[in-house]
C-alpha cells in the first residue's frame, strides 16, 4: 500500500504564526497528497517552496506578513499567513517528519 506525502500534515501543529496558517497547511496537506513515499527530502523542499508561493502569491524568503482573502474567517489576523513559521517553524518539521516516513517506507 502506498504512502503518501501528505501524511506528514496530519499532526498539525500545536501553535500557528497567525490565523491563516492553518488554512495554507490544509491546503499544502492536500497538494502533496498526490506525492508518494519515498520522496527524497531536497525534491520535499524544491515543491514546497514552489507550492507556498503558488498558495501565497510571494516566495518564502519574503518577510513580510501575507493576506489571503479565502483564509480569513474572523479575527484580528484573519487571513494572515508569517512566513517567518513557515521557514522557521513548519518546514523543518515536516523535513523531520518526512525522513522518518521514508526510513519507515525503507524496512
Amino acid at each position: 500500500m502506498d504512502s503518501f506525502v501528505s501524511k506528514i500534515f496530519e499532526v498539525r501543529p500545536e501553535q500557528w504564526g497567525l490565523r491563516g496558517d492553518p488554512y495554507l497547511w490544509d491546503d499544502m496537506e492536500e497538494f502533496f497528497s498526490q506525492y508518494t513515499i519515498p520522496f527524497f527530502e531536497e525534491r520535499f523542499v524544491e515543491v514546497f517552496l514552489s507550492t507556498y508561493e503558488m498558495f501565497t502569491g510571494k516566495p518564502l524568503d519574503n518577510p513580510d506578513y501575507i493576506y489571503i482573502a479565502k483564509y480569513s474567517h474572523g479575527g484580528m489576523s484573519s487571513g494572515r499567513i508569517a512566513p517567518s513559521f513557515w521557514k522557521e517553524k513548519a518546514l523543518p518539521l515536516l523535513l523531520k517528519r518526512l525522513t522518518k516516513l521514508n526510513v519507515e517506507d525503507m524496512k
